[in-house]
């Protein structure tokens, strides 16, 4: 689903039972606690002259059971062109729920059915875990964790391991995030010398957001 275009229309929708008749139809949003969501929506064929329903995210839990009482997170209306944006932050793992809603009962004000169209994109939130090293030298292969805040395994990031050199942080080795762990082989700049220096690890990558460790001190041998 992530960083696709999907589309539906509440005409086809469960018929939800009451007076207001509504007619809904839901989508999975996985998700793990931390990820930054953004999804983009719009009304298909949008008519600024009639009414429509709203969009609802509903929290990691909700099911068939529970929905009526189940507080929403997000509600979104169509704006003056008929789209909107959402964005949320997960606060928990496991399966939100995207809700688009149309109400056609006479007593609570009716809101046509409609088509429409989503995309949704997640980036990844991560922590770091730098190693407990007292000295560092060239060519030397250092040790970063990487996982999600829950503690699960990080596959696909890269690390960086930069060191401050004067007064500017500079890139002193890379490596790719495999099964939560990053192994930087380190190849100091020219002009570095030996002493105590400071060490920092930068996570970046697609679908994860730009992370910084701690800084740690090491003596540079």
């Amino acid at each position: 689903m992530y960083g696709q275009q999907e589309f539906g229309n509440t005409t086809n929708g469960y018929a939800a039972p009451g007076s207001c008749n509504n007619k809904l139809q839901f989508w999975l949003l996985p998700v793990t606690i931390g990820d930054q969501i953004v999804l983009d929506w719009e009304i298909i064929g949008y008519d600024p002259n009639a009414t429509y329903g709203e969009v609802r995210v509903l929290p990691v839990g909700t099911t068939d059971f529970n929905l009526d009482n189940t507080p929403d997170v997000v509600v979104s209306d169509p704006n003056s062109v008929g789209k909107n944006e959402i964005k949320l932050t997960a606060v928990t793992s496991g399966q939100m729920v995207l809700e688009f809603r149309a109400n056609v009962g006479a007593y609570c004000g009716t809101w046509g059915t409609y088509a429409y169209d989503f995309t949704a994109n997640v980036t990844h939130a991560v922590a770091i875990q730098m190693p407990t090293i007292s000295s560092l030298r060239n060519g030397q292969a250092v040790q970063v964790g990487v996982h999600s805040p829950s503690s699960t395994t990080v596959s696909g990031p890269l690390v960086a391991l930069q060191i401050l050199h004067g007064r500017k942080w500079e890139t002193i080795g890379s490596a790719t995030v495999q099964n939560s762990v990053a192994r930087v082989h380190v190849r100091f700049p020219r002009g570095v010398l030996r002493g105590r220096a400071y060490l920092r690890a930068i996570v970046t990558g697609t679908s994860y957001r730009r992370a910084v460790s701690r800084v740690i001190v090491v003596q540079v041998t």
